[in-house]
């Protein structure tokens, strides 16, 4: 757990440097607990729909290629 063993609370990863983003995420994406996932969506599909339902659409994307049913869902956005 980033926030006990580090101090680490995590609110907004543009608030990190590029050093402690890219350590953090080499720590998340190599847990054994922690399953990672994300998704592309195409500019053109951006321009399409609009950047938060483009967003809520890569969410909704990287959530369903998980290989299993998560408990809960970590993500870097607004209005999850």
């Amino acid at each position: 757990n980033l926030e006990k063993e580090k101090g680490i609370i995590l609110k907004d990863s543009k608030k990190l440097s590029e050093k402690k983003r890219e350590e953090i995420f080499e720590e998340l994406t190599s847990h054994p607990q922690i399953v990672c996932s994300w998704a592309v969506i195409p500019h053109d599909r951006i321009d399409e729909i609009n950047i938060l339902q483009a967003t809520f659409e890569a969410m909704d994307q990287a959530v369903s290629r998980l290989d299993c049913t998560p408990d809960y869902v970590l993500v870097d956005g607004n209005m999850v």
